[in-house]
């Protein structure tokens, strides 16, 4: 198979290079001088006086700071095969690595060019892509790509873990499972007692309070329902505290039922209405 040969072009900002410069960047580069084009005052460079991936290596020296931007490299890396290599140096300039970069090379890398490697200078070397600009290449639409890929393996733990769950539902099928009824004792089994308390509204019983203030003890112990005095319509009180609440709380022989929600300790306002009877 025939190969290209190879070719490299040298460029610099000044106005000539001389003899020993240039050996050093055939030594660097291990060029040969017949495969080699220079061009100095190189400051002025247009893409007509550049021949479009005619060379595999590219050397741009600069004296000058800031030298390579972003439209010089880009400049410069029409002029490389794809795959090629560019080295740059300048004075020193923190943009060289990220305009390098933003030219579309890579494997950037610092690098030594013995021609002007002096104090204050830096120095750089990249490669082109191995494409050459405005190559193309159809694209498989995303139902091709599905049908294509291969389905993932399930993972080691996943299989294994898959393999636990067939067992434990297998195992669980052989199991007697046990009646919860035969869990209860006799003692879960009887009804709850409910504690007596000592409150006129609550309790099976349905009696007076020990400390009863409504009324209903006196009434109980005369036989007699408890009947409402002025003076409970005045300064009304209640042990069980429900009294004031409303017929919803008041017990069936309550001797406020009938009337209006009140506060204890306050004079009970009936309204004008209050007996009058229905129509």
């Amino acid at each position: 198979m025939k190969t290209t040969a190879e070719r490299a072009l040298v460029l610099t900002d000044c106005p000539a290079l001389t003899g020993t410069d240039l050996q050093d960047i055939l030594r660097d580069c291990g060029l040969s001088l017949e495969a080699v084009t220079l061009m100095t005052a190189s400051g002025n460079l247009s893409s007509a006086e550049l021949q479009q991936g005619a060379f595999s290596t590219v050397v741009s020296l600069a004296r000058a700071a800031y030298y390579h931007d972003v439209a010089r490299l880009a400049l410069l890396c029409t002029a490389l095969r794809p795959g090629g290599i560019l080295r740059v140096e300048e004075a020193k300039g923190a943009d060289l690595n990220k305009n390098l970069l933003l030219a579309g090379l890579t494997d950037i890398a610092p690098c030594q060019v013995e021609a002007i490697s002096r104090e204050g200078q830096c120095a750089f070397s990249a490669r082109k892509p191995d494409w050459e600009t405005g190559t193309s290449t159809a694209l498989l639409r995303s139902s091709k790509l599905k049908a294509a890929a291969p389905a993932a393996p399930a993972a080691p733990a996943q299989q294994q873990l898959n393999r636990d769950v067939w067992k434990m539902a297998a195992d669980e099928e052989d199991e007697e499972l046990l009646d919860d009824e035969e869990l209860l004792t006799e003692e879960d089994l009887k009804r709850p007692e409910v504690p007596a308390v000592g409150d006129c509204e609550v309790g099976a019983s349905k009696k007076a309070c020990a400390d009863c203030t409504c009324g209903r003890a006196e009434a109980e112990a005369a036989g007699i329902k408890a009947q409402l005095t002025p003076d409970m319509l005045e300064n009304p009180q209640s042990a069980c505290g429900s009294c004031g609440m409303g017929d919803a709380f008041r017990c069936a022989t309550c001797p406020y039922r009938g009337l209006p929600k009140f506060e204890m300790g306050q004079k009970i306002e009936l309204p004008s209405d209050f007996l009058t009877a229905d129509a």
